[in-house]
């Protein structure tokens, strides 16, 4: 019998086509294998790399369910400023929290000269807090981190509070009168 050769990409998609075809049904490796006719170590290759890449889901060993079956988080958009100003202060609480409980594991990596891991936690903190702060920053200034963009909102904010407040234009729109040549009120 001759053995038919496929690429990843391709495993992917037949599997993916199986979660599409059964979005309600949690499915085990070896059912994806029996409905694609690919080898069941293929199988568990490809559903580690997506639910890796979160377009499945693993719910235990041996046992995947579509994302589309995960129960989708409700979106408002009602969202006030001080709600936007609550959920940070809740998420840096949290870091500072987290900050001190694996400042230890840091130290004592760094300590056992296991540098890489020791760097990678300091990675993982730091950059978790830099994503909230440029979050922040983006929605309570407007823009992140560029100083000229700073610079240059301080200046406006300055003119803005010199300036007497401008008339505002009168932009209604009026019939032309053709044998006078003049704008009607």
């Amino acid at each position: 019998m001759a053995r038919k050769t496929r690429k990843n990409g391709d495993i992917a998609v037949q599997v993916l086509r199986v979660f599409a075809e059964h979005r309600e049904e949690t499915l085990t490796t070896q059912e994806i294998s029996e409905k694609t006719g690919i080898h069941k170590s293929s199988v568990s290759r490809c559903l580690k790399r997506l639910s890796e890449m979160m377009q499945i889901e693993k719910v235990k060993a041996g046992h995947y369910r579509s994302v589309a079956q995960v129960s989708a988080v409700e979106v408002s958009s009602n969202r006030t400023v001080e709600d936007n100003q609550k959920t940070i202060d809740r998420l840096l609480s949290i870091y500072d929290h987290l900050q001190d409980a694996f400042m230890p594991s840091v130290l004592t990596a760094f300590q056992q000269e296991r540098h890489s891991e020791g760097i990678q936690l300091m990675k993982g903190l730091t950059l978790s807090m830099d994503r909230l702060m440029h979050r922040w920053a983006i929605i309570s200034c407007g823009y992140d981190a560029n100083p000229e963009q700073a610079r240059q909102d301080a200046i406006f904010r300055k003119q803005q509070a010199l300036s007497p407040p401008e008339e505002e234009e009168d932009n209604r729109v009026r019939a032309w009168d053709p044998v006078n040549k003049k704008f009607l009120d």
